[in-house]
């Protein structure tokens, strides 16, 4: 039994100390496709996001629909460590083809808003701002409401939430 223990610790079973620490900071979604639909989330216009799990694979999304869709199911992987998503900012345009790179954001930082519909995305569109007063104006162009994210999260994906 001895030299079994020796061979499993000289085959590499180390320590969590011994384990290179994993990047939670987000990264380019340069040429992946979504998790859940399997679209190029680069030729999808903004919000993306992207997860982060605990061993360190990341997932990219096309938009805050996958994005929940994803959040929602069950995975393998365990709870996200991180996720990150694509802020909208005042002058945006809120067109199909524009695919501009944004930054990337905590998404609960974001004033959300939902309850309209956008041509050409799939699923249930969600706008998230950095800006709450760009968030209020853009609400009441599209007829919209607003969300937190925590309400996002806690609706079906195929649903928007009502407001309280």
């Amino acid at each position: 039994m001895m030299p079994l223990l020796a061979l499993s610790l000289a085959l590499g079973c180390s320590g969590p100390a011994e384990r290179a620490p994993v990047a939670l900071s987000p990264t380019p979604a340069d040429g992946h496709d979504c998790g859940v639909c399997g679209m190029v989330v680069t030729e999808q216009p903004a919000p993306r996001a992207q997860v982060v799990h605990r061993g360190g694979e990341r997932v990219y999304l096309c938009s805050i629909a996958d994005l929940r869709a994803y959040l929602q199911s069950p995975s393998r992987r365990g709870p996200p460590a991180a996720v990150w998503v694509e802020p909208l900012r005042d002058g945006d345009p809120l067109t199909r083809d524009d695919t501009a790179p944004r930054g990337w954001v905590s998404p609960e930082t974001l004033t959300w808003v939902v309850g309209f519909e956008r041509p050409g995305v799939m699923g249930r569109p969600a706008l998230g701002f950095s800006d709450a007063s760009v968030a209020e104006a853009t609400r009441a162009v599209l007829g919209a409401r607003s969300a937190t994210w925590q309400q996002l999260l806690e609706t079906p994906f195929d649903r928007d939430p009502q407001e309280e």
